[in-house]
């Protein structure tokens, strides 16, 4: 669970509620540790790892039609899409 919170973008997310949230989901897997029962180990599972396959082709496919623009226009996309989020 550490390791996953350093990792994050968001640091002052709550870490164990998103895992809590993903193993609902069955897209992982928790157990306690066996050598410290203190603290929990994390797994994604199956269907976790067929999902990030998914993700990872359709990454492949957006990063081919933006392949296409000029940093100009990168830049101005992310503005807009930064607009649009709020």
């Amino acid at each position: 669970m550490g390791e996953i919170k350093t990792r994050m973008l968001d640091k002052n997310s709550d870490v164990s509620r998103i895992v809590e949230r993903l193993r609902i989901k069955k897209l992982l897997e928790r157990k306690i540790s066996r050598n410290d029962r203190r603290q929990m180990d994390v797994k994604i599972s199956q269907i976790g790892l067929n999902l990030l396959s998914i993700i990872d082709v359709m990454e492949q496919q957006t990063d081919k039609i933006l392949a296409h623009l000029t940093v100009k226009e990168a830049t101005q996309l992310n503005f807009l899409l930064d607009k649009i989020r709020g």
